[in-house]
């Protein structure tokens, strides 16, 4: 006979009982705590894939720099957190994600019942009890809230200014504990960091304004057209997506793009807005300016501005190698810059400018084709005509009161 303490060191075994310790009551009482433990198992390995998802949900949605793809991203990943592949008492039939205001609530994203309603107002679709409780949970003031109404969770988190952000998940039946405790978790963690993205986006909104500012203040001593720098950065975006940068860098490019002919500030205005051809000494002084751009930004180490310096100091380069103040060639211009020439001669084209009037937009299509090759990288001069209609919607959105020609 092994000694017990042997037996329970050396093998697989968690107990050891004498024969004589044996009885119907101990039997029964020990499988009734080994089944006890069984289930405890099974709900500590419950919550760690929950928390798994929770990490992972968390993870793929924070990837999302922009309010309306977040909240999207919150509703998909909440639905995949509740089904996580096993049985539950809780099924998620709607879900929305809404700002409050002292004003407004406003639907910003939404699932089933919600999906057509996003831009509107909540109050529209919210049932009365509902909404009246996240009104008293608002006046509350800063801090977070969690909370059932029926069979609805709610999840707030109200901010210094009062603003509110809010996940309202609309479900059928009673949540299991473990499903509770992991919609707080998850909503928790999405409302706090929806206020770090509107706290972004406010910083982002403020440089856009000023980089908007400073650009319209170069734009109005050159005499340009109101829209120039809205048009360039607007097609700037477009054909960076349509060549391949993702969201985020197509973003950082339009708010950047404005700033690609800030080195006219130090353009005597005699050269600027001469009305008539310049001598070769003129458009020397007049070519100094990419680089006078680039001197001004290449110092900020914000990421804006650095691909600002790069578009301001490219923008004039060739695809050839003709271009000017580097004379670089192909790809040794950055796309930034590749795009932005593109934007800035075709928006020259068909504007009115001191100098010119519009051109009719079939010759400036001819001339961007013959330029294919040489001005232009031929990669760039095909997405801008597959992006023809997208371009022409832009023209229409910012054209010039003065400006009846052009790209319409």
């Amino acid at each position: 006979q092994a000694p017990e303490r042997d037996v329970i060191v050396r093998y697989d075994i968690n107990d050891y009982k004498e024969k004589t310790d044996l009885s119907a009551t101990k039997l029964f009482t020990l499988m009734y705590a080994t089944l006890r433990s069984y289930r405890d198992i099974n709900i500590i390995e419950a919550s760690r894939r929950g928390l798994v998802r929770v990490i992972e949900s968390s993870a793929e949605m924070f990837k999302e720099q922009f309010l309306d793809n977040f909240a999207n991203g919150v509703l998909k990943q909440v639905s995949s957190l509740l089904a996580g592949g096993r049985d539950v008492a809780f099924s998620l039939e709607d879900a929305a994600a809404v700002t409050h205001d002292k004003k407004e609530m406003t639907l910003v994203a939404g699932t089933g019942r919600f999906a057509g309603n996003v831009g509107g107002s909540a109050w529209d679709f919210f049932p009365a009890r509902v909404a009246a409780a996240i009104e008293e949970h608002r006046e509350r003031g800063r801090g977070e809230y969690g909370f059932w109404v029926g069979g609805s969770y709610v999840g707030m988190v109200v901010g210094n200014s009062g603003r509110a952000s809010i996940l309202y998940l609309v479900g059928e039946g009673k949540p299991a504990e473990i499903d509770t405790h992991l919609i707080q978790i998850f909503v928790r963690n999405v409302l706090i960091a929806v206020e770090n993205l509107y706290l972004r986006n406010a910083l982002i909104d403020t440089q856009r304004e000023v980089v908007y500012r400073l650009a319209q203040a170069v734009e109005t001593r050159s005499k340009e057209t109101g829209n120039h720098v809205k048009r360039v950065a607007e097609l700037s975006k477009l054909l960076g997506r349509e060549m391949g940068m993702n969201e985020y860098d197509a973003e950082t490019f339009r708010l950047a793009s404005p700033l690609h002919d800030i080195g006219k500030i130090g353009i005597p205005d005699a050269i600027l807005n001469k009305p008539g051809k310049l001598t070769n000494d003129e458009f020397t002084v007049m070519k100094s300016h990419a680089e006078l751009g680039y001197d001004i930004l290449k110092h900020s180490d914000r990421e804006l501005l650095q691909v600002a310096a790069s578009l301001a100091y490219e923008h004039h380069e060739k695809w050839d190698g003709s271009g000017y103040p580097q004379g670089l060639k192909g790809e040794q211009i950055s796309l930034v810059g590749r795009i932005t020439a593109l934007a800035d001669v075709y928006d020259a084209l068909v504007s009115r400018r001191c100098y010119k009037e519009p051109w009719p937009e079939d010759d400036v299509h001819a001339l961007l084709r013959d330029e294919k090759g040489k001005h232009f990288q031929p990669e760039l001069i095909d997405a801008f005509f597959r992006s023809l209609p997208a371009i022409r919607e832009i023209y229409t959105r910012y054209r010039d009161d003065a400006d009846e020609g052009g790209a319409a």
